[in-house]
């Protein structure tokens, strides 16, 4: 199936309620909020962010033209309107409803699923670096949740690790080993 036609089959069967409850009026001839959403996940798709940019493509491009089932392109201000008043507040739900239909239709698995905040970036680009701030503050994080996750461990388990003040990558291999070794046991 093409992708714009499963876009719009999913924005069909998707409940909207909260997009169209912070849509408050409903004008004639004007696009509607279900086809502004599917216009801005397709641009999203497409690496399109431009509010501008949709604009242009809206008026040019036939995927668009069909995502908008014969209204008038909406204007660069609309989309980000959108964006910022309508979508933004409720994008969590609605995305997460989007990868549920998505699943449900076997289009994604959840093969590999990550809940520990990890980002993976598909598409490298040119302004893809990391600050080493950045780096150092998630460090820290880290390294609370580990101290914390190994004191539960000594406690749940009995298993105690001789480390020093720093946890080592070995120290967290000996402590795989031993939990498999319970495990078995």
């Amino acid at each position: 199936m093409d992708p714009v036609r499963l876009l719009l089959h999913c924005v069909h069967q998707m409940d909207l309620t909260p997009l169209y409850r912070s849509f408050r009026r409903a004008e004639r001839n004007l696009v509607s909020p279900h086809q502004l959403l599917a216009i801005l996940i397709y641009a999203y798709m497409n690496r399109i962010y431009s509010s501008r940019r949709i604009e242009e493509v809206c008026l040019r491009d036939i995927h668009f033209m069909y995502l908008l089932e014969g209204r008038p392109a909406p204007d660069h201000t609309t989309i980000a309107r959108f964006r910022r008043d309508h979508f933004a507040p409720c994008a969590k739900e609605i995305l997460s409803q989007m990868a549920k239909f998505l699943a449900s239709v076997g289009v994604i698995s959840f093969e590999n699923l990550f809940v520990d905040g990890t980002k993976i970036e598909a598409v490298a680009g040119k302004y893809t670096f990391v600050w080493k701030k950045g780096v150092a503050k998630n460090r820290t994080k880290l390294m609370e949740k580990l101290y914390a996750f190994l004191a539960g461990v000594e406690k749940e388990f009995g298993i105690h690790l001789r480390r020093g003040s720093e946890i080592r990558l070995h120290h967290l291999k000996r402590l795989r080993r031993r939990l498999k070794r319970i495990q078995r046991e």
